[in-house]
């Protein structure tokens, strides 16, 4: 999956010149990653992140001192509670500002100096990150994507339960753990695009890996949150080739 980065400095200058160093750092050498949003105001970056509540995994490199009523601290600290796994870097030509994020908890990844040497920090951080993804298997993580209204929504794959026709016309219920989205789709044209999907009734499409129970008997699917759904006999012999040891 794509790497999302996320830079802000008040120094316009500044961002520009590590915006193109990132971009042509991705470019050259390939990397699943991608800028998608680069700005002064560090207001963008939080308005993104509202309209965008399930982007999960980011880079950010925020500059710490950014001459607004909010620190690139403060920021951090917001982006560590909506996700742990935030990749945070600090951009400061103030190297004892460092101590501060270590008392706010902040956990940052590295910090770029401001200097001579910008590029080959840079180089270098999204070298090693390019390194993790591939050891981690990161770049493999699958999500699903959809729209609602105007809002396009990004869940991780392997928390979707099922999804099935809705009561309203050409649209559909996605449930998963502790979400329910319900959008304008078709289930044929979400099984072409996520194979791994099941399609157990011209209705349902289940995630294999989120099944709790089958019972042959009553020909029914158990999920988490007891939620469930129905299957016709013609499925049984493949449902019980499932490996449910998960």
């Amino acid at each position: 999956m794509t790497l999302p980065i996320f830079i802000c400095d008040d120094d316009e200058r500044i961002l520009n010149q590590y915006q193109r160093i990132i971009q042509n750092t991705i470019m050259i050498n390939a990397y699943d990653m991608e800028v998608l949003v680069a700005t002064t105001d560090v207001q963008d970056i939080r308005d993104y992140l509202h309209q965008h509540p399930q982007l999960t995994d980011a880079l950010f490199c925020l500059d710490i001192d950014l001459h607004s009523e909010l620190t690139g601290i403060d920021v951090a600290v917001e982006i560590r509670h909506r996700d742990l796994d935030a990749q945070i870097v600090f951009i400061t030509s103030h190297q004892e500002l460092a101590y501060e994020t270590l008392k706010r908890r902040v956990a940052a990844l590295d910090f770029i100096r401001k200097g001579d040497d910008d590029k080959a920090q840079i180089q270098s951080l999204l070298a090693e990150l390019d390194a993790n993804i591939r050891r981690d298997g990161h770049s493999e993580h699958h999500y699903f994507e959809f729209q609602v209204g105007s809002r396009e929504v990004r869940v991780d794959f392997d928390a979707i339960y099922y999804i099935e026709t809705a009561a309203r016309p050409h649209k559909v219920v996605l449930y998963g753990e502790a979400f329910m989205y319900e959008f304008y789709a078709k289930l044929s044209d979400i099984a072409d695009t996520y194979p791994d999907l099941m399609r157990v009734k011209k209705s349902y499409l289940i995630n294999p890996k989120q099944i709790l129970s089958i019972d042959f008997k009553q020909r029914v699917i158990q999920f988490p949150e007891e939620l469930s759904c129905t299957f016709p006999l013609t499925m049984s012999r493949q449902l019980r080739q499932l490996n449910l040891t998960h």
